[in-house]
């Protein structure tokens, strides 16, 4: 039973993860568009330069997921070809 605690608590840690990358998101679109009605190259730059945090972000929520659906696999059994006829 501790096991699925645990894996429902890192579950919401991924749900907040993404929830937060959201966020980031939502406002780098909103400053590239302000940036672009506005033509101003400077809250250009920085919105560009603020998707390496987005990205970094983006590889660890990956990571997450792969960890989690890892853990989570039944276990593989070995395949033994000498029972083939």
């Amino acid at each position: 039973m501790a096991t699925e605690t645990h894996f429902h608590k890192e579950l919401d840690e991924l749900k907040e993860n993404l929830l937060r990358m959201a966020v980031l998101v939502e406002g780098a679109i909103r400053d590239a568009l302000q940036s672009l009605v506005k033509r101003d190259s400077e809250l250009a730059k920085e919105t560009f330069e603020g998707g390496d945090r987005i990205n970094a972000m983006e590889i660890a929520i990956d990571d997450m997921c792969l960890r989690l659906l890892a853990l989570r696999q039944p276990m593989a059994r070995t395949f033994d070809s000498s029972h083939l006829p």
